[in-house]
């Protein structure tokens, strides 16, 4: 239900814009790597093509897969002042 309304927002332009004027510090729970000052964009972007590689180790549904890469398209022209490490993980 999460990634339904998540890509119900991402078609909202506005919201694509929004959503990397807001500045997070200290992302604890991203275990990945520490981040300390990211865009709510860029978290974003994080953690759906971190799904979308774990859809594809393990669980392999194609409607999660195709509802996240459509997430990352409808957001992709809003796209600003990425997180070095979210533009590294998209081209990754």
């Amino acid at each position: 239900m999460a990634l339904i309304i998540l890509l119900i927002l991402t078609e909202d332009d506005g919201f694509n814009r929004s959503i990397h004027e807001v500045i997070l510090k200290n992302i604890s729970w991203y275990s990945e790597r520490v981040l300390t000052e990211i865009s709510l964009g860029s978290l974003l972007i994080l953690v759906v093509i971190r799904t979308i590689q774990y859809n594809m180790t393990r669980t392999r549904d194609k409607y999660l897969h195709t509802n996240c890469l459509a997430a990352l398209a409808n957001m992709s022209a809003q796209f600003r002042s990425l997180h070095q490490y979210a533009a590294q993980r998209i081209i990754r």
